[in-house]
This record gives structure tokens, C-alpha cells and sequence, in this order.
């Protein structure tokens, strides 16, 4: 078994790979919403790192302070319902900012240098996608988000996606490609969950603790999906493709009205994220990475996913009703239960 694993473990780059890693050189193109901020921090503290500190070994303790929280909240919250102490949270708050802040200065430790190499670009990247894993759970471990399994098995196959997208990208263009909101302004999103939910706790994400707000949130936040995507659209989707985009939108804030509805008349808690948020997402994270995927073919992707995701959830609600009422919903065939009929003033 052991010569097995060694073999399988073998160098496996042949002479032409090992070749053109004398005439690789890594490009970045664009910059963030929020990098011009924090540029002259990064600059200044990366002015600051001993000249014999390797540049990995700034990349591999970054990953250990995202790692060791995570772990952290991975041990309080294994299925991702529990809640873990508030200190967590803000521990992994501050391991992502400081993975965050290394990461962006081995690159200029490397220039400083000299050791700028293909290996360092491996590593980094390498370490990113390690982080992304742990980044994500700890994250959903903070949203309670295993209450919404299929919810939470999408959003980690959104997430992969894009980070792939960009790595692919870089291989096609030759470039590594950042856009509006990128790295730096998903590891501060990610911050800002953690200490919301070190304050007000993680039932906080469910509604619990904010059943009044929560109704406007829900709206909220697909408000802000349709305003990033007309505003950062390359292809100008809600002015080229006018109706496709607006059914797309429109179709997101049905479901969440419907959602509404069925909170009113079962005298429940609304939930303030929502699969139909997916869509609209996709094409911000395709707008992200510069637009990997083309625009039109991605909307027509999101239109018909909202389009399913609302007839789903309409059929499974009614459904449901109808069983527990001893209904049917298109015909009348047989009389509602006493308990579905509470007042003389009803008008089904």
C-alpha cells in the first residue's frame, strides 16, 4: 500500500511543463471596489516584513489564520445548525482579515525580494482554494445555513464555480482578472456575517430575532442584486435585453412575495435569503470576473432557473394545503376542513 501511494505521488510534470515555467510570469489586470483603500496599508506593512521572511511562508501563515478558526467553528457547529460562542465568530473575523492582508502582501514581499517564481503564484492560488473550502463552511456554520441544505449545497457550488471561472480565466487570457467586487470585498462580506452573528447570534440569519424586519430585508436584498447588475452590466442587459431582464428580476420578487403571503397566513417567520437569489447572483458573479461567460446566455440560464425555483415552491406549498385541508385546488369536490374555514368573512 505504501509503494502504491509513493507511486501515485511521483513528480508527474514532463520536460516541455517543466520547461515553460522559465517563461511564466504572472499578470493581473483591474482592481476592486474597495483595493484603492486599503493599497497604502498593504504597501506600508508589506514595507515592513524582514527581508528573510519567504514569501510562502506569508501565504501559508495567512492560510493557518483562517484555518484554525474555521476548525474552530467546524468542532461547535459539525452539522451546521448548532450555534458556537460569540467569541468564535470574531475570531474567524479576524483570521479572515489577517489571511486576507498577508495574501495581498507576499505578492509584494516576492518583489522586494527577488523571489518573484511560477511556485509562488501555485502557492498562492493553491492556498486560496484551501481557504475558499474552509471560508465557505465556516461561513454557513455562522448562517445556521444546514436549516436550508439545498440552499447551502448551491451557494458552495456558485462559490467553487466562480473561483474556478477565475482560475480558468487567467489560463484562456493569460491574465488573472479582477473585478468591482472581487477577493477583497467577499472576504469583507464574510466579516461582516461573522460579527453580526457574534452579536446578535446566528439565529439571526432564520428570522428569529428579526421577524419585523425581516419581510423588508428579503425585499432588500434582491433590490440591491438588480441595481449591481444594471449598473455594472458590460453587455447594458436591462437596456439590450430589456424584457428577458426584468422577467428574470420580476420572477425573484414573486417568489419572495409569495413567501410573504404564505408567512401571513401560517403565522410564521419569513425567511430573509432565498434560492431564487441564486439567479441574479450568478450573473453578478459572472460581472465579477469579467463577464467569463457570456451575459445573454447566462440571463436566459437565470430567467428559466427563477422560473423553476417559483413554480416548485408554488406547487409543493399547495400541495401541502390542500392535504392538510382535504382540498383540491382546481376543482370542488370535496368540502375544506372546519379548520381551514375561521371567520364568516372569508373569501375562498
Amino acid at each position: 500500500m505504501i509503494n502504491f501511494f509513493l507511486r501515485m505521488n511521483q513528480p508527474t510534470l514532463k520536460a516541455a511543463q517543466l520547461k515553460s515555467l522559465d517563461e511564466y510570469k504572472y499578470v493581473s489586470e483591474g482592481t476592486s471596489l474597495l483595493t484603492p483603500l486599503l493599497q497604502p496599508f498593504w504597501d506600508w506593512l508589506g514595507e515592513r516584513v524582514p527581508l528573510w521572511v519567504a514569501p510562502n511562508l506569508i501565504t501559508l501563515l495567512g492560510l493557518m489564520f483562517n484555518m484554525v478558526p474555521s476548525l474552530l467553528l467546524m468542532y461547535y457547529c459539525p452539522t451546521t445548525r448548532e450555534e458556537a460562542p460569540a467569541w468564535v465568530y470574531l475570531l474567524f473575523a479576524l483570521g479572515a482579515f489577517l489571511n486576507y492582508t498577508l495574501d495581498c502582501i507576499d505578492g509584494i514581499q516576492a518583489r522586494r525580494t527577488g523571489s518573484a517564481t511560477p511556485l509562488g503564484s501555485l502557492f498562492d492560488h493553491g492556498c486560496d482554494a484551501i481557504a475558499f473550502v474552509s471560508t465557505s463552511i465556516a461561513t454557513f456554520c455562522a448562517m445556521k445555513m444546514g436549516e436550508e441544505p439545498g440552499l447551502m449545497f448551491l451557494s458552495l457550488t456558485i462559490f467553487a464555480f466562480s473561483l474556478y471561472s477565475a482560475i480558468w480565466g487567467q489560463n484562456l487570457t493569460g491574465a488573472f482578472s479582477y473585478g468591482w467586487f472581487d477577493g477583497l470585498e467577499l472576504n469583507s462580506t464574510v466579516m461582516g456575517i461573522h460579527i453580526v452573528s457574534a452579536v446578535f447570534g446566528p439565529s439571526v440569519w432564520l428570522t428569529n430575532d428579526m421577524d419585523a424586519l425581516s419581510p423588508g430585508l428579503a425585499f432588500l436584498l434582491p433590490v440591491i442584486q438588480a441595481l449591481a447588475i444594471y449598473k455594472t452590466s458590460p453587455m447594458m442587459l436591462f437596456q439590450t435585453h430589456s424584457c428577458l431582464s426584468l422577467l428574470m428580476i420580476g420572477t425573484t420578487f414573486a417568489k419572495i412575495t409569495n413567501k410573504l403571503i404564505v408567512a401571513h397566513i401560517t403565522k410564521s417567520q419569513m425567511a430573509i435569503l432565498d434560492s431564487s437569489m441564486i439567479g441574479p447572483g450568478l450573473l453578478l458573479l459572472n460581472q465579477c470576473f469579467n463577464s467569463f461567460v457570456d451575459e445573454y446566455i447566462l440571463l436566459w440560464i437565470t430567467l428559466i432557473f427563477v422560473t423553476l425555483d417559483l413554480a416548485q415552491y408554488c406547487f409543493a406549498i399547495c400541495s401541502q394545503i390542500c392535504e392538510h385541508l382535504g382540498i383540491y385546488c382546481f376543482s370542488i369536490t370535496s368540502k375544506p376542513s372546519k379548520k381551514g374555514l375561521k371567520g364568516k368573512n372569508n373569501t375562498r
